[in-house]
């Protein structure tokens, strides 16, 4: 069965870690490709920088992600490395960033443009800016983009009720989940919103796919959730382009 991990890190200055022993660290389970996106750097310059990097690794195992803070990025920038990216990630705590400031709306609309996913981190953390049960709500003003909420969304039945009604809200399974809650969310919304995230290295890829491995879901299911939903996700498709009066 082949597996795609959506949810993977390089290093900073604390952390050091390469593309080459993240890509030994992934396959050592079976992974077979893994979106990479940089940890927390000290600047959006570092972030850029950092993703720059990982999008130049020539092995083909990683689909390389842009990590920036949308309030510093520059629109003329965006559109002139986008190219190089399978997708962007966005760390609204981290990065100390509001989703729905309007000032973001040309950034969003660019990357409706481009037809790539947006990996949002997503979690409880006495930060309403990454709180799950605020950010659904981005899937709705963008239904072009699709929108992969990190860290299970912190299992948030208001999350999850709301998700249901966007055909572009994706889940990403690391951190807060368990076989039997994810076995209950995929109940609810399908397996085919779902996508299998390890957050290498802060949690172990091992320990994260047995998640997915020791629960009752079917073969079809996890199969899904393994590979097929981020293989979807990650084909490149230009959609209309972007206008905002």
């Amino acid at each position: 069965m082949k597996i795609i991990d959506m949810h993977t890190h390089t290093g900073n200055k604390r952390i050091h870690l390469a593309l080459a022993t993240l890509e030994r660290m992934l396959k050592k389970y079976g992974i077979d490709n893994a979106a990479v996106f940089p940890m927390f750097q000290d600047s959006c310059d570092a972030l850029v920088e950092e993703s720059i990097r990982n999008s130049k690794n020539t092995s083909g195992f990683f689909f390389p992600f842009l990590r920036f803070n949308p309030t510093e990025m520059k629109l003329g920038m965006l559109e002139e490395i986008s190219p190089h990216f399978s997708g962007f990630k966005f760390h609204p705590r981290a990065e100390n960033f509001n989703v729905f400031d309007k000032r973001l709306e040309k950034i969003f609309d660019f990357i409706e443009s481009t037809g790539k996913p947006v990996i949002i981190h997503s979690r409880k953390e006495n930060n309403c800016n990454s709180d799950p049960d605020r950010l659904v709500r981005i899937a709705g003003l963008y239904p072009g983009i699709n929108f992969i909420f990190a860290h299970f969304a912190n299992d948030s039945d208001e999350f999850f009720r709301e998700a249901a009604e966007y055909e572009n809200a994706y889940v990403e399974t690391s951190i807060v989940s368990s076989p039997k809650i994810i076995e209950r969310r995929v109940d609810e919304i399908g397996a085919g919103r779902f996508v299998f995230g390890s957050d290498t290295p802060f949690s172990d890829p091992e320990i994260e796919l047995l998640k997915i491995t020791k629960s009752r879901l079917t073969k079809m299911q996890k199969e899904s959730i393994l590979s097929k939903n981020a293989f979807t996700l990650l084909k490149r498709r230009k959609r209309r382009q972007y206008i905002r009066v």
